[in-house]
């Protein structure tokens, strides 16, 4: 061995020297021992080199070649790369060896290719780890099936594939339901188990062409390949059928799986990954309202695209709103229900995009609700409700709060902090509590209601009668003022259980110390019977709507919020 290739056997690599119109290779002595051929291997031919090659190589020196040819200056020359596995079958070994190979050819006194010098080295170690992190990057760990990321892939690659050859393919969005519920219940190992259980029986489900992979969480996603139109339904259908039911034994106990599926067609319902994913999710939020089979397919309802365009523009004008601060709020008189006068007023948010008109807050509570923004708006009413009983010592307000706002913390932090600089507010503030979200978790709401009772504001229980609230609860909760939801207002007059049931409220809340309010009152007639069962409060249009117009004086002199603002 000479000395260049000591070298560059402590380096762990080789060199040659390649005479192309030869068609022969030089090595260095010790290239045949670094790479560990076997016996009687000829190594002296390029040609012949690459016929030791594994199938797995997508690359060749002489292609590469080939391209540096084509892109080089006349008569310069060029370099080259490539990388290449060579046989396990011309080695001592079981697995290939993948070589990266460096070189630069020098051309004749023709500008042709006359040879070319170049090192080898092995790389397999840096290939099973690249191997290794884009595995990891495509493929769920848990249940070894191909990743969300890689399933946008593979649908991108079917709406391609369908455009040009005529095919149709389905995707379906398969959610286990429940699923927070075997978490809870059993611990997150079951869930995991349940989880790889389901996705042996999808795998174990497909035909060659189709893609079963883990979307997220509980939801996994199947692309089934040549499916048409009127295929899908039943194709969903019967994979639906292949989990529902069906009892799966964990570490902690059996599970009784429920699932639902959305499907949309490839390309039909989508031109690209994100419309195939936003058409599929529709469609399985559709099928999780159903009753009966859990199964929808995605239909491009005119309808339905109208609303996600006016849901899309409102969202936009709720964020220039955000940002303008163009947010305020209605008042809407609470009154007595023997006297008429207003005892409080309810704080309502309203949002006024520039130049837009008011919008009322039916519309974008319900979009904000869905797009997981209440935090943000519930934070905002009592800040500003806050600042109008700071403002206006003989205002009396209520203000609206939902349970992820007070289980998250903050808004009880903002509330303590306020009343803490400024006390006197505290008796003249209601906190509405949602009915509907209180069951969920009781504990919490108990001392939730504790705490604001502590601080000195009085809880209300609003729209009660329209969720699953019981009265036991609320007598746990041991609110201040119950609201009873307005539906049963206006259906009290032709229903006599309604009337049966507004009688027994009353008579409950007033054995119970608890005060009552009645929304939705528009007549005289409801308003005198309501005060003749014993009503509290009475709220609805007969007594006035949600005005912006502040019912009170400001204080004349300045307000500790302004003076705070003047003094940065």
């Amino acid at each position: 061995m000479n000395p260049s290739s000591d070298i560059l056997a402590a380096l762990g690599q080789a060199s040659y020297v390649w005479h192309i119109a030869e068609d022969r290779l030089d090595w260095s002595d010790n290239f045949s021992s670094l790479i560990g051929f076997s016996e009687d291997v000829d190594l002296g031919s390029a040609r012949g080199f690459e016929g030791l090659l594994s199938a797995q190589s997508q690359q060749t020196r002489f292609n590469q070649l080939q391209e540096s040819i084509a892109q080089s200056s006349e008569g310069e020359g060029g370099a080259y790369q490539c990388v290449y596995a060579i046989s396990d079958k011309v080695i001592d070994g079981d697995e290939p060896v993948w070589i990266e190979d460096v070189g630069r050819w020098y051309p004749d006194e023709d500008g042709k290719p006359k040879f070319a010098q170049g090192i080898v080295r092995i790389v397999s170690e840096r290939r099973k780890r690249e191997e290794t992190l884009k595995r990891k990057s495509e493929i769920d760990e848990l249940t070894a099936l191909p990743n969300r990321v890689h399933l946008e892939e593979m649908i991108g690659r079917q709406i391609k594939d369908g455009l040009s050859l005529g095919k149709s393919s389905a995707l379906l969005l398969i959610s286990l339901s429940d699923f927070d519920q075997i978490n809870s219940t059993l611990g997150f190992s079951s869930g995991d188990e349940v989880l790889v259980q389901v996705a042996e029986i999808l795998g174990g489900a497909k035909r060659d062409g189709d893609i079963a992979a883990r979307f997220s969480g509980a939801k996994f996603g199947f692309i089934l390949s040549n499916c048409s139109e009127k295929q899908v339904e039943s194709a969903a259908r019967r994979m639906i059928g292949m989990l529902n039911g069906r009892v799966l034994a964990t570490t902690n106990g059996p599970v009784a799986l429920k699932a639902s599926a959305g499907a949309c067609l490839l390309p039909k319902h989508a031109m690209n990954a994100h419309e195939a994913i936003s058409s599929v999710t529709l469609a399985l939020q559709n099928a999780q309202s159903q009753f009966g089979p859990k199964v929808s397919v995605h239909n491009p309802d005119p309808t339905l695209i109208e609303k996600r365009a006016s849901d899309a523009e409102l969202l936009n004008q709720f964020a220039k709103a955000i940002d303008a601060g163009a947010m305020h709020l209605a008042f809407q008189p609470v009154v007595g229900a023997q006297s008429h006068r207003p005892e409080f007023h309810e704080a309502l948010l309203r949002m006024t995009p520039e130049n837009e008109e008011v919008i009322e807050d039916a519309r974008f509570l319900g979009l904000a609700e869905r797009l997981g923004l209440m935090r943000l708006l519930d934070r905002k009413a009592l800040e500003m409700t806050l600042d109008v009983l700071e403002e206006c010592p003989d205002a009396i307000l209520s203000v609206n709060v939902t349970h992820d706002s007070i289980a998250d913390g903050s808004w009880t932090s903002l509330l303590r902090d306020r009343l803490v600089e400024i006390p006197d507010i505290a008796p003249r503030l209601i906190v509405e509590l949602t009915e509907s979200q209180l069951v969920s978790n009781m504990d919490e709401t108990i001392s939730a209601v504790k705490s604001m009772q502590e601080f000195g504001c009085r809880v209300a229980i609003d729209d009660f009668g329209a969720g699953y609230t019981s009265f036991s609860h609320i007598q746990n909760l041991n609110v201040d003022i119950i609201k009873i939801d307005g539906s049963f207002c206006r259906d009290m007059a032709d229903d006599q259980k309604t009337r049966a049931f507004l009688e027994a409220m009353q008579w409950l809340s007033s054995r119970s110390s608890v005060e009552t309010v009645v929304e939705w009152v528009e007549n005289a007639d409801q308003a005198a019977q309501l005060k003749e069962w014993g009503y509290t409060y009475l709220q609805g249009s007969l007594f006035g709507m949600p005005l912006a117009v502040l019912p009170w004086e400001r204080k004349r002199e300045l307000s500790k919020k302004t003076l705070r603002a003047r003094s940065k």
